[in-house]
């Protein structure tokens, strides 16, 4: 994601083998050509998918992904946080997802998220 200042930030996972389920958000810093990392680890429980990054019209940060819930870890609820300086808190609360919504493909997710405009005409 690009920001209003054209530095790049991104949410993935630390490592290219990285099977613990940890989502990091980095920055790229163009003076010494590197990723940075800004948080280390977005999310409490492992998760499942980094479903959307975006800014809002502020310029600050959001990223939107699934995690296991603390009371049942096959279980996954949609978090949506945002950016703090280095730090991230909940935008939102939790959403915990039913069995069917577990089994779509994220792409179909992120179909499902897309806002609808309608014209009032």
């Amino acid at each position: 994601m690009i920001r209003a200042d054209g530095s790049l930030l991104a949410a993935h996972r630390p490592t290219a083998t990285s099977t613990t389920g940890i989502l990091t958000l980095s920055r790229y810093d163009a003076t010494s050509d590197n990723w940075v990392t800004v948080v280390a680890t977005a999310n409490e429980r492992p998760a499942h998918h980094a479903l959307a990054l975006a800014v809002d019209a502020q310029d600050i940060p959001y990223v939107a992904f699934t995690q296991q819930t603390a009371a049942d870890p096959a279980t996954y609820e949609l978090v949506l946080k945002r950016l703090n300086g280095t730090t991230v808190e909940l935008a939102a609360p939790a959403v915990t997802l039913s069995a069917s919504a577990r089994s779509i493909s994220a792409k179909d997710r992120w179909r499902s998220m897309r806002p609808i405009v309608r014209s009032s005409r």
